[in-house]
């Protein structure tokens, strides 16, 4: 099955004070094909919420993809034109960001933002969008639909914001949700209450899902295929079943751990430095190496390449195979 969304070894830098680029991401690798539904985890920093920003072209201002390739519904993402994105974001992919405060206009009605969507991308009349909107935040589970699209982002939860942004996410039919770390800022139960949603929804509009997350136990119940990034760069993407049995990178073994005893992984707040040589990125060494219990000499001197070891299983390590990365 073609892939909807495929990013293949992308690579992001940004500007340093210094007037050179530093890479921040090298090597991030994804797909999602329609209707299915794929989990990006890994640690804060290691490339996620970056990756899916630049898939659908909203990195950053001082942000470039320096390498690599990005394909959506079709469309080569880098060559395309603003307009061309415009029109992509919203009627073939919704973004749902973690940021329930800052994503919603504090001076705007939940109603009139969730609406924006509709009518620039399905050119809905103002009644047929107001219509839509009171169709939508009740679809997504919240009580007096009414209301909550005459209130301001202010006069809600949490939990009924995050909603909010799902239906203004959407608002146009996207053929594609990506969210990004949608149950961070909400309790136990809400967390679980939106989870279940978002299945319903997939059932329901025959829905593909990119979800990105640092909790790998929390992904796993949620979707058919898991990608695992570290310092930048994909390391291991498999089926959620193969690879809760058989995890083959020492670093998703880390995270599972993480996942059954509730602790953090060795460093789930980020890779603070570790695989990077002066600032950038090391392109010389496996990135996981200074903290791998497994790590042998050739690690030290080579980067592993991400490479198949198994139907739909692909890893970064040279435990499984010999392949290097050319160096930069």
């Amino acid at each position: 099955m073609q892939a909807f969304l495929s990013v293949d070894d992308l690579a992001i830098a940004f500007p340093r004070p210094d007037g050179e680029r530093e890479t921040v991401v090298d090597g991030v690798s994804f797909s999602v094909s329609e209707g299915e539904a794929v989990g990006v985890v890994g640690e804060s920093g290691s490339g996620k919420t970056l990756s899916a920003l630049a898939a659908i072209g909203l990195l950053p201002v001082s942000g470039r993809v320096v390498g690599g390739r990005i394909r959506l519904a079709g469309q080569d993402v880098l060559a395309a034109s603003e307009e061309t994105m415009c029109s992509l974001r919203g009627r073939a992919v919704g973004y749902l960001s973690q940021e329930t405060g800052g994503a919603l206009n504090p001076v705007r009605t939940v109603g009139f933002q969730v609406g924006e969507a509709a009518r620039l991308h399905l050119g809905l009349t103002r009644r047929a969008a107001q219509e839509r909107v009171v169709a939508l935040l009740s679809e997504v589970g919240l009580e007096e639909p009414l209301r909550v699209a005459r209130s301001y982002p202010h006069q809600l939860s949490g939990g009924q914001r995050q909603r909010a942004l799902l239906a203004a996410a959407l608002a146009a039919d996207p053929q594609l949700l990506i969210a990004d770390e949608p149950t961070s800022a909400l309790d136990t139960i809400t967390q679980a209450r939106l989870l279940g949603l978002l299945a319903e929804l997939r059932a329901r509009r025959k829905l593909g899902l990119l979800l990105i997350s640092h909790d790998l136990g929390l992904v796993a119940r949620m979707v058919e295929r898991v990608v695992v990034l570290h310092a930048g760069e994909t390391v291991e993407e498999a089926p959620v079943a193969a690879l809760l049995a058989k995890p083959a990178h020492p670093f998703t073994r880390q995270l599972l751990t993480a996942a059954h005893t509730g602790e953090e992984s060795g460093g789930t707040r980020g890779w603070g430095g570790e695989g990077r040589r002066g600032g950038a990125l090391e392109w010389g060494a496996c990135r996981f190496a200074p903290r791998c219990p497994e790590a042998m000499a050739v690690c030290w001197r080579a980067r592993p390449a991400l490479e198949a070891v198994g139907a739909q299983h692909a890893v970064r390590c040279f435990l499984h195979h010999s392949a290097e990365e050319p160096h930069a």
